[in-house]
C-alpha cells in the first residue's frame, strides 16, 4: 500500500484512530479534538475515495445518518512506493508522525493534566542484525497484541487509555 495518501497529519490521525476500532464521526471528534471539523471531513473524505477506510454501518437517528467507519489496513502495512524520492518520503513521514504525537499531546486539556503526568519518555540505541531487528519488530507487534483489545467494545473499558508510540530508525555507524 502506498504511503502517500496518509503523509498528511489529519489523514494519519483518522487512519491511527481507526486502527484501534471502528468509529463514527462523532467519536472521531472526541478522539481527535485538535482536528477541526471541517478537516476532519475532509480527511475522512480522502481515505474512503483511495478505499483505505469503508463504511461499515449507517443508522438514521435525529434526522440524519451516524456513519461507522473501519480501516482496511494496518499502518504498519505502509510502504513506499517504487523509485521513491527517499529525502520526500522520509521527510514527509517523519513529520506527520510528530505532528500526530504532538497532535495527541496538544488534545490534553487543563483539567487533564494530570494524567499527562503520567507519559513516560525513553530513548535507547539498539545495535541489531537484520534478523534481530525483524524478532524485535515482531516482538513489539506481539506484545502490543495482546493489549490492544482492551477497551474496545464487549471487553474491559475501565483502564485508562495510553497511546504507545514507536520510532524506530537506523542509527548512524560511528567510524
Amino acid at each position: 500500500m502506498d504511503i502517500d495518501i496518509i503523509l498528511h497529519p489529519h489523514r494519519f490521525a483518522v487512519a491511527a484512530a481507526l486502527s484501534k476500532g471502528d468509529a463514527t464521526v462523532d467519536q472521531l471528534k472526541i478522539q481527535l479534538p485538535h482536528i477541526s471539523q471541517a478537516s476532519l471531513y475532509r480527511a475522512i473524505k480522502r481515505l474512503e475515495q483511495s478505499s483505505l477506510i469503508t463504511r461499515v454501518n449507517e443508522r438514521k437517528t435525529r434526522g440524519t445518518v451516524e456513519i461507522t467507519y473501519s480501516i482496511h489496513f494496518s499502518l504498519s502495512q505502509m510502504t513506499m512506493p517504487e523509485h521513491a524520492d527517499l529525502d520526500h518520503y522520509k521527510k514527509g513521514a517523519y513529520a506527520v508522525f510528530f505532528q500526530y504525537v504532538l497532535g495527541t499531546l496538544e488534545s490534553y486539556k487543563q483539567n487533564e493534566v494530570e494524567q499527562l503526568k503520567k507519559a513516560k519518555f525513553n530513548a535507547v540505541s539498539l545495535t541489531l542484525s537484520d534478523e534481530q531487528y525483524s524478532m524485535f519488530v515482531n516482538d513489539v507487534r506481539n506484545l502490543t497484541a495482546t493489549y490492544l483489545l482492551n477497551g474496545q467494545e464487549g471487553q474491559d473499558n475501565s483502564g485508562t487509555p495510553y497511546e504507545l508510540t514507536t520510532f524506530l530508525v537506523p542509527g548512524r555507524k560511528e567510524n
